[in-house]
């Protein structure tokens, strides 16, 4: 959506997402996105070697995008098993596994939540809460940021990045970043713009699992965010 945004500003592709990393060119700030060390690919991390420190980030605008860790852990178990194969276990041994489940979404949240006003400004993006509300949600980023959307802008925003279009601009590989490429065209699943859907971990995981992860949103995460197991 953003990139949307920024491409029509630029006259580009909306598909070209380095136009986000290039937005001085055109009066816009320059967007960049990170895992901030919390991803599965490469050196992965236990939640117990999750950097605590933000000072990094002590001159910038930061977004934080959160989901549901239920929701979150479902589609990291397709990411993991279809798309960069760094497991091959069962949904239940995922939520348990010390470098890539609950306890490691949890404890990254945890982190940011006491470090939330290290940053020069901080704002929470729900990923529920986009769903409910997308125009409204992109709207309050884009101001965030500095940036007033027109109308029009929105509402290309809101076509462009729609789950039926992006995943069609998956699947014809029109989008420049290998991030945004299927694993196996012929496997939903393997997509990156898999289903979009709120509450897609019941179908996933079995009673036990969902008890687990109930448990550890109770007892551990942050009320900051506002997620409770209900």
């Amino acid at each position: 959506m953003l990139c949307s945004v920024y491409s029509a500003r630029a006259h580009l592709p909306a598909a070209d997402l380095e136009v986000l990393e290039r937005g001085r060119e055109w009066g816009l700030p320059n967007l960049g996105f990170t895992h901030d060390g919390a991803a599965m690919a490469g050196r992965c991390c236990t939640a117990a070697q999750l950097k605590r420190d933000k000072k990094r980030y002590r001159s910038k605008k930061v977004v934080f995008l959160a989901r549901d860790v239920r929701d979150a852990l479902t589609s990291s178990y397709f990411h993991a098993t279809k798309r960069i194969h760094v497991f091959t276990g069962t949904p239940s041994e995922f939520v348990r596994a010390d470098k890539l489940g609950a306890g490691k979404i949890i404890t990254f949240y945890n982190i940011w939540a006491k470090a939330r006003n290290v940053p020069h400004e901080f704002m929470l993006v729900r990923y529920e809460d986009l769903k409910q509300d997308t125009t409204g949600g992109l709207r309050r980023v884009l101001e965030f940021l500095g940036i007033t959307p027109t109308a029009e802008e929105l509402q290309a925003a809101l076509e462009v990045s729609s789950v039926d279009n992006m995943r069609k601009l998956e699947r014809a590989n029109a989008i420049n970043h290998p991030a945004l490429r299927p694993g196996d065209v012929a496997d939903i699943n393997s997509y990156k713009v898999r289903r979009g859907v709120v509450g897609g971990h019941a179908e996933l995981f079995n009673a036990e699992d969902i008890a687990f992860m109930n448990g550890m949103i109770e007892r551990e995460l942050d009320p900051f965010f506002g997620y409770t197991s209900r």
